[in-house]
């Protein structure tokens, strides 16, 4: 059994939210420092399970419903990335560490790109899973549509587009678990309630409304930065651009995956990145499609 406490409730800015902290179930083997798990736009605290026992003999492990997310209270899109970044920063504060790792999925990126970069001297390692600047020109209004369709509750149109924007549909067969992924991520959107639908929106928008990334100075944060090789969203070139903004960094591609590759590849991500996280080497691993240090 997972050691769990309850859920612990924070205030910031007048928004609460919550995090959760699952201790170590090895203590003889547990890391120094403990792990965050930040989530993608259809993820909250409870879509980690498998991370989790991957992870749980080694590591005391965080997971956050940050405002805007989960059962944390709705967040207006005008509140930006900065707003995120501090009030990541009250969790880790509220944690008995002096570091902690971080790894980010997608629209946890940003977030955990900006805490780094603003508070550096608090983290060990940082891992970008599919993760960029911006959201490109050629996919804004494509994603700005699915706002639109979800505001009129054509469900089967909005499932359709979101796996159109992060799937690898071209060649469906190059891909690894392709549609065991698919059926599980199309039922899952298919089901969401009126908050979730209310809170993607906004999250959405957020992204759409406010400036890129700042990658104008470099940060000098260990950090590992990798997508699928058939990234349609995330494309590699974006990871790869992230990547180059960050002093002694690894980017990295995962054969036979796109933007799912967390879920698509399970087995080779959560060995990548324990190889990151505990400074093994990476280059020997056959999933592992181009590797390059930065």
């Amino acid at each position: 059994m997972e050691a769990i406490d309850e859920d612990k409730k924070l205030v910031f800015e007048g928004f609460s939210y919550f995090f959760r902290e699952i201790s170590c179930t090895d203590r003889s083997a547990r890391r120094k420092y403990p792990l965050i798990l930040l989530s993608g736009a259809f993820q909250d605290m409870n879509s980690w399970r498998r991370y989790v026992n991957a992870f749980k003999n080694e590591y005391t492990i965080i997971l956050l419903d940050l405002p805007g997310t989960g059962k944390s209270d709705f967040l207006p899109e005008t509140y930006g990335l900065e707003f995120m970044t501090n009030a990541l920063l009250n969790v880790v504060a509220n944690l008995d560490t002096e570091k902690v790792e971080i790894v980010a999925v997608s629209y946890g990126t940003p977030i955990g790109y900006s805490f780094a970069k603003k508070f550096p001297q608090k983290i060990a390692h940082l891992v970008l899973c599919g993760t960029m600047r911006k959201i490109p020109d050629d996919k804004w209004e494509a994603t700005a549509h699915t706002v639109k369709t979800l505001s009129e509750n054509n469900m089967h149109e909005f499932v359709m587009q979101v796996l159109n924007s992060l799937t690898y549909r071209e060649q469906p067969e190059k891909i690894n678990n392709f549609y065991l992924v698919e059926r599980i991520l199309y039922s899952c959107l298919l089901k969401m309630n009126d908050d979730f639908k209310l809170r993607f929106a906004e999250n959405t928008r957020r992204l759409l409304m406010h400036a890129p990334l700042d990658i104008s100075s470099k940060m000098n944060t260990r950090t590992l930065v990798m997508t699928g090789e058939y990234d349609v969203f995330t494309r590699p070139e974006y990871c790869k651009e992230i990547a180059r903004s960050i002093e002694n960094s690894i980017f990295l591609t995962i054969r036979n995956a796109d933007h799912l590759f967390h879920l698509e590849q399970f087995d080779a991500t959560e060995q990548i990145i324990r190889n990151f996280l505990q400074d093994k080497p990476l280059e020997n691993m056959a999933e592992i499609k181009e590797i390059e240090y930065l």
